[in-house]
């Protein structure tokens, strides 16, 4: 069992006794350890893709960013900039609601299965992490209108 398992049973919001994802990172020892390695997340211009972002930017790894936005990309990189070199963004096509949050993800991957299983080794494998947030539990699936047109 996992040594973060009790402080997950009862969650009090922000600030509790859950390990933040920066504190993983250094239980782990991974500060400075994956350099060499591709990190490609999707959508990391704000909220827990900007974290996550920041976290991983800690093990010195090559982080890549897609973001659906272009001015949200730019300023967030005005903001960040000072502090990591080298962020770059891939602008995503798919501008749709469904599109982006959901189907965008799964082509993604598929387009990089190929090179990540190439790439894996018995000592390094390759991995696909999928982060999400609790907000869509605020609202109900809006299907008639699920591009938020109206």
């Amino acid at each position: 069992m996992s040594r973060y398992a009790e402080a997950f049973e009862n969650p009090r919001g922000p600030g509790d006794a859950r390990p933040t994802a920066l504190q993983i990172i250094q239980d782990k020892d991974l500060g400075g350890k994956l350099t060499g390695k591709t990190i490609l997340l999707a959508g990391a211009n704000q909220g827990i893709g900007l974290k996550t972002f920041h976290v991983l930017y800690e093990t010195r790894a090559a982080v890549f960013s897609d973001v659906r936005s272009r001015e949200k990309s730019k300023k967030s990189n005005r903001q960040h900039n000072r502090r990591f070199q080298g962020i770059r963004n891939l602008r995503n096509a798919l501008k749709r609601h469904i599109g982006t949050n959901h189907l965008a993800h799964f082509f993604l991957f598929q387009l990089l299965k190929p090179t990540l299983l190439a790439a894996a080794t018995p000592d390094s494998c390759s991995r696909v992490v999928s982060v999400s947030s609790m907000a869509h539990r605020a609202s109900n699936i809006r299907f008639y209108d699920v591009n938020f047109g109206e």
